[in-house]
């Protein structure tokens, strides 16, 4: 049953529904983890009833009390709550026994919290890395976490401090890159930010930090298995295909935003590429100006192509995430144009012309040779 829904939603995302991948990830991952006898609960709230009722239903044609146990003591939505009890007492009624609810009457006393809130910097360069703030005070103390994440390498540093809140706010507000690239600081929800260190733990190999941050996570309850979803701006976005290709029409607009300035292709990318410019710069076969634009245009388009398949989880993780943090900051507009421009650069096709753009813009001197051609679009500075 399940395999053919899982089926079934694959048309539907190939054919142009690609807001749909997310439940299609998670039913793949339900499917999978129940082959091996266990239940990831929090997957089944991107699921729509009907895919909600099939996970069910195939548990209860094995009779796994244990696992539909497992989702009914889960915070579920009430029509999944009543198609899953209906089941259950079904299967009670025909001689299935369920485990018995064991109540807890251990008194806990919970920690009083003063203050606490997480911050995150934008994708400042299009590899993607963040600077991630989370800062916790009350009866059991101030902690306050600064951590260094990179898309594909994970956690690069993790320190905490005992510091005051006051101090923390600075520490945070002087975020930068460089002297010349400051990096402002975005509120999110606690649960992004637990995303956001989570995906990075589970992509972390080996660092000296690492004990001393696994026990930090441990303290604060950071759900680690939240990382398993995908980014949350694709639950969060549902764009048509046309507002898509209206985004990435828009893109020009976002080389004037501080957050997308400053990106650029790796550093082996730009070199190869100036070194072929350079090559066809000082060629001493004689081209006519016409020549010389199309073998310059020729060889941006060849590494821009190179340079997106080689950076393509940086580049999408800044996207993603840029676009997140833009819509959380009230400028739906640009969110939605990083966003759209996520969707188009996930692809294997042809990458979009706004990456051209990143790429030529590196190279001032191609770049003025490139303006006088007609067709050409002006790069704003």
């Amino acid at each position: 049953m399940l395999t053919e829904k899982i089926e079934a939603l694959e048309k539907v995302v190939a054919g142009g529904k690609r807001e749909l991948s997310i439940e299609l990830e998670s039913l793949k991952q339900i499917a999978s983890g129940m082959a091996q006898g266990r239940i990831d609960v929090q997957l089944l709230e991107a699921l729509s009833m009907e895919n909600f009722a099939a996970v069910v239903s195939e548990l209860a044609a094995v009779k796994n009390a244990g696992l539909l146990s497992e989702i009914l003591a889960a915070s579920l939505a009430k029509p999944c709550q009543k198609f899953l009890k209906k089941t259950i007492h079904r299967l009670k009624s025909e001689g299935v026994a369920f485990p018995e609810k064991v109540e807890n009457k251990t008194a806990t006393v919970s920690a009083q919290v003063i203050s606490e809130w997480a911050v995150v910097t934008p994708a400042m360069l299009m590899n993607g890395q963040q600077l991630a703030y989370y800062f916790i005070t009350g009866s059991m103390g101030s902690s306050f976490l600064i951590i260094h994440l990179d898309p594909e390498l994970g956690i690069l540093d993790f320190k905490e401090l005992q510091i005051s809140e006051s101090r923390a706010r600075r520490v945070a507000s002087h975020s930068a890159i460089s002297k010349e690239i400051s990096m402002p600081v975005i509120t999110v929800p606690k649960e992004h930010w637990a995303w956001l260190v989570g995906t990075a733990r589970n992509l972390t190999k080996a660092g000296p930090f690492l004990p001393e941050a696994d026990k930090v996570l441990r303290k604060l309850s950071i759900p680690l298995e939240e990382a398993k979803l995908p980014h949350p701006a694709l639950k969060g976005f549902a764009l048509s295909p046309d507002q898509v290709a209206a985004g990435v029409r828009a893109s020009d607009r976002l080389f004037d935003h501080p957050w997308f300035k400053n990106w650029m292709f790796d550093e082996e990318t730009v070199r190869i590429c100036g070194e072929e410019l350079d090559q066809v710069s000082h060629s001493p076969l004689q081209l006519s100006e016409g020549q010389l634009v199309e073998r310059l245009e020729n060889i941006f388009t060849k590494h821009t192509k190179s340079g997106m398949i080689k950076n393509r989880v940086r580049i999408l993780q800044g996207l993603f995430e840029n676009s997140w943090l833009l819509k959380l900051g009230g400028e739906p507009e640009l969110a939605e144009i990083a966003f759209a421009l996520g969707q188009i650069a996930s692809r294997e096709d042809a990458p979009p012309e706004f990456f051209r753009k990143v790429l030529i813009r590196t190279f001032p001197e191609a770049w003025k040779k490139l303006e006088a051609k007609p067709s050409s679009l002006i790069i704003s500075s």
